[in-house]
């Protein structure tokens, strides 16, 4: 598979993905989620902006959204009550500094009690 189409394949998977969301918080007025585990495409996984969409509005307590190097800004500002996170790591400092950061990393995640990788 071109890389043309393999990008296009992953607008296609966010943008079901996010419709899939949608649907939970508008049709069926989900608005908590105790255990969400996503498993998303290893080589081209969901962007920040997409994941931010997806879990806005919701009440998640435990979160696994498999993704390498997940945002924690995107995580701070759109779960609230959050309590566990699962986060995967790529082997980049650069991520493992911004985790770290006593400011805006996972410490500013008050109510987050446990992160595992």
């Amino acid at each position: 598979m071109e890389l043309a189409e393999k990008l296009k394949a992953r607008e296609d998977r966010m943008d079901l993905v996010t419709q899939f969301f949608q649907w939970l918080r508008g049709t069926k007025e989900v608005r908590r989620i105790v255990k969400l585990v996503v498993i998303d495409d290893e080589d081209f996984p969901c962007t920040d902006e997409t994941i931010e969409k997806c879990l806005s509005g919701f009440d998640i307590r435990y979160l696994d959204w498999n993704k390498d190097d997940i945002c924690v800004q995107s995580i701070k500002d759109n779960v609230k009550n959050l309590r566990e996170l699962w986060v995967s790591w790529s082997g980049r400092n650069s991520t493992l500094f911004g985790w770290s950061n006593k400011d805006y990393g996972l410490r500013c995640l008050d109510q987050v009690r446990l992160v595992t990788s």
